[in-house]
């Protein structure tokens, strides 16, 4: 009687199953790279400044020099010389177009 409606269930049911497999797993990459930048961040002898700013960085995605300033009440040079240094350690990346790209904004890697 049903047997006709069985394979497009079946699709349907796979298809969600997939779905969630790919959040699963697109979730747990994040969870693990999370982990593996504060490890990291621990065995560079970061300073609370700096590792605060690489946690939120961590919470969203890319930031400017002023989401960090006005977040945390900071002076301009002082997020300059904190991103500087965390570029040195191979943490995160500056994406800009020139030196003087008012554009400029930093990621993880």
């Amino acid at each position: 009687m049903y047997t006709y409606l069985l394979p497009e269930w079946l699709e349907y049911f796979t298809e969600g199953l997939q779905n969630q497999l790919v959040e699963v797993k697109t979730k747990g990459e994040k969870a693990i790279k999370k982990e593996v930048i504060i490890e990291k961040a621990k065995r560079l002898n970061l300073n609370e400044r700096q590792q605060k700013i690489l946690i939120y960085l961590l919470n969203r995605k890319r930031c400017s020099v002023e989401n960090i300033r006005q977040k945390f009440n900071l002076v301009r040079r002082t997020v300059q010389r904190d991103l500087s240094k965390l570029i040195d350690l191979g943490l995160i990346q500056e994406i800009s177009k020139s030196k003087t790209d008012p554009t400029r904004y930093y990621e993880l890697l």
